[in-house]
């Protein structure tokens, strides 16, 4: 079920959405299949630390992070990956795995990459694995206010071992 905070959240700011039930599914990916969409409509939520404060990476779902181009979009020296353990209670009303990229609301600020924000409509989890939430993106970048700019890689064109360590952790956290 969907976190009743983001629906009245959605809902006070008059953003119209779409929910979408499905089969469960964990993961960006997984999702994407389950609502028979291009993964590239689906966001990808992934927490991340830029010097020293939390915030959230927004990505299609097939992609990875690139820290190093991220921390270069935020303007900051030092950006992270954040376990799952350091960013759960940041969200306590969603199950893991399922955050949605609605910053704003949980007091982050968001980073949204470039080919995401070229889509016109987005869906992502929102608090739950078996329901997803679509909406214009126009309204998402109105709402949210992100940082912009490009920050993802594919990850099949993903090579350094660094950045194959991303790509496997970024799939734990629901890639």
């Amino acid at each position: 079920m969907i976190a009743q905070r983001v629906l009245d959240h959605l809902q006070q700011a008059r953003i119209s959405f779409r929910r979408h039930r499905h089969p469960r599914a964990v993961g960006a990916q997984p999702t994407a299949a389950a609502l028979h969409v291009s993964g590239y409509q689906v966001a990808k939520v992934v927490l991340v630390e830029a010097d020293g404060q939390p915030w959230v990476a927004v990505l299609s779902a097939p992609d990875v992070v690139n820290t190093r181009r991220l921390g270069s979009v935020l303007g900051k020296r030092n950006a992270h990956l954040m376990s799952e353990a350091e960013f759960t209670q940041l969200f306590p009303d969603c199950q893991p795995g399922a955050e949605p990229p609605l910053g704003s609301l949980y007091g982050l600020p968001v980073a949204l990459d470039l080919a995401l924000a070229r889509e016109d409509r987005i869906c992502f989890p929102a608090g739950s694995h078996d329901e997803s939430l679509e909406l214009r993106t126009e309204d998402f970048m109105a709402l949210e206010r992100p940082r912009v700019g490009a920050f993802a890689d594919e990850a099949h064109a993903v090579r350094s071992s660094g950045a194959v360590r991303m790509a496997e952790h970024a799939g734990a956290l629901g890639g």
